[in-house]
């Protein structure tokens, strides 16, 4: 071991001003949240009129126009019947 520093922990070690300090005394602080949670809502859409409600499909095929109106509502149910006319 080496001799320098043995002697530097026994004159640490017999040096009071080194000892445990006093035990702090407990301190109140006001803490806020660094997150604050806001209640949102989301609007809704509205149908305006009649328009928003359907979709207009046109199929053109051998010179021949077909346009349909399919309610917004069964969309994949329209789209399993435009699969199938264009088959």
């Amino acid at each position: 071991m080496n001799r320098n520093v043995l002697r530097r922990w026994i004159n640490a070690a017999a040096d009071p001003s080194d000892a445990a300090p006093a035990t702090p005394k407990p301190v109140d602080i006001d803490v806020k949240p660094a997150f604050v949670a806001v209640p949102m809502t989301v609007p809704i859409p509205q149908a305006r009129d009649a328009e928003q409600v359907n979709v207009r499909v046109d199929i053109q095929r051998d010179g021949t126009t077909m346009s349909v109106l399919w309610p917004q509502l069964c969309l994949s149910d329209g789209a399993a019947w435009v699969r199938e006319v264009l088959r």
